[in-house]
């Protein structure tokens, strides 16, 4: 089996005296997958009349977003 690059997720312990941080786990444990990402910067890049060089920029915004509405 491969692993996957980047990953820094643990498998966690649960235990009473730290149920407090449970939500602070699942989010870090769920990233968004870059293919999805990917998907929203080009729509961006799209909406933005297909004006290339913010290639970077399309990207933060899409990542942004997308965890946003993780989160919410």
């Amino acid at each position: 089996m491969s692993k996957e690059k980047g990953s820094t997720t643990r498998p966690v312990e649960h235990d009473k005296k730290h149920a407090h941080n449970v939500g602070h786990v699942v989010v870090h444990a769920t990233p968004v997958c870059t293919e999805i990402i990917s998907e929203r910067a080009y729509q961006l890049f799209e909406r933005r009349g297909c004006v290339h060089g913010f290639d970077v920029q399309d990207w933060l915004d899409a990542e942004k977003q997308l965890t946003e509405e993780l989160l919410n």
